[in-house]
């Protein structure tokens, strides 16, 4: 679904709610006095959300033109890309309130009256222009990554901004495959090397299998190494379970990156459940994720994943191994592990 930043007045309420009215349904939109929160400060929150946002609607009105923030905030979204829509719902004499030069180049829809075919045409309107913004911003960065003398700074900065494309524009990405794999394999910084990686993964495209596999099974930094083994997982080709169960026994990163690797692609189940016995916590609860993707093809594991329900090593999110183990069985559906899922919660009463 859309992200749409809505700027307006809030004197403008009325339009406010009738771009509710017709779009909730069809986009998420974020209306500052609906989501500013006390005691926050506001412009923070704004910018982040402008930040995430797919597009800008402007409500434009006699209100909204003469207000700083507002011309922040449009001006900000331009800057960045963000495709902005300015709907006219009211005449404006601009001799009163004149309308920015730059706001002027856009085209307005006038919502003077606006009848069911304006409201879809809109929407029409912000599915063209979205794609066509996520399209200019990876151009944008595209051209910066060719550009000669690119400090290391500028190229991981751009790196992080291609990461950051959602899920729906992942297929543009493809353009950049060729300056993404040179980066990944001969790069002298491994953050750029495994960053690359990691959005070259995001395309999803098994052509970058064999690529992938090159720098697992590399003397690359482990950084490298791990990114790639969570690219096959995320690839989700089976072709890479012989050389993932081989990285079981290579760094501790590359070892749970691999761990997860194999769960998402459903296979080496027997290879995973040594490592439930594992002394490192990081490496049971990897293995315990992992173990879990499989649902009821894990049926095997469930007597050692029962065992640690009594392991009260606390692990990084502030659970403990325990409630990593319920949380196993529980998405496995075994039987025998839903019984003692609900024995271990009786236990734990006060």
């Amino acid at each position: 679904m859309l992200e749409v930043f809505v700027s307006h007045s809030t004197l403008d309420k009325k339009y406010t709610q009738m771009i509710k009215d017709k779009l909730h349904e069809f986009c998420f939109l974020w209306i500052s006095s609906d989501f500013l929160r006390t005691g926050v400060r506001w412009s923070a929150d704004i910018d982040d959300k402008l930040n995430t946002s797919d597009a800008v609607i402007v409500v434009l009105t006699s209100n909204s033109v003469r207000l700083p923030w507002v011309t922040c905030e449009w001006s900000f979204a331009l800057g960045r890309r963000i495709p902005v829509l300015p709907l006219k719902f009211e005449n404006i004499d601009e001799n009163q309130t004149p309308v920015h030069d730059k706001l002027k180049e856009l085209q307005f829809a006038p919502f003077l009256d606006p009848g069911p075919d304006d409201w879809e045409k809109l929407r029409d309107e912000l599915l063209q222009q979205t794609r066509r913004g996520a399209l200019d911003r990876i151009g944008s960065i595209a051209s910066r990554l060719n550009r000669p003398g690119l400090s290391h700074s500028e190229h991981y900065a751009s790196l992080l901004e291609l990461n950051s494309v959602r899920d729906r524009d992942t297929a543009f990405l493809v353009s950049l495959r060729e300056v993404l794999i040179k980066s990944a394999l001969e790069d002298e910084s491994d953050m750029i090397c495994s960053m690359s990686v990691e959005v070259l993964s995001r395309t999803k495209a098994r052509a970058n299998f064999d690529v992938f596999i090159k720098i697992l099974k590399s003397e690359e930094h482990y950084s490298v190494r791990s990114a790639a083994a969570k690219a096959l997982g995320r690839l989700g080709d089976r072709r890479a379970a012989p050389e993932l169960t081989l990285s079981l026994h290579d760094n501790p990163y590359v070892r749970n990156a691999a761990i997860s690797a194999l769960g998402d692609i459903h296979d080496g189940l027997d290879h995973l459940k040594p490592f439930l016995s594992d002394a490192n916590p990081h490496t049971v609860l990897f293995t315990l994720r992992a173990i879990s993707k499989f649902r009821s093809a894990a049926a095997e594991a469930v007597p050692q994943v029962i065992e640690l329900l009594h392991d009260n090593t606390p692990i990084p999110s502030g659970d403990r191994i325990c409630d990593a183990a319920a949380m196993c069985l529980r998405l496995i559906r075994d039987p025998r592990g839903l019984y003692a899922v609900r024995q271990w919660e009786l236990e734990q009463l006060p």
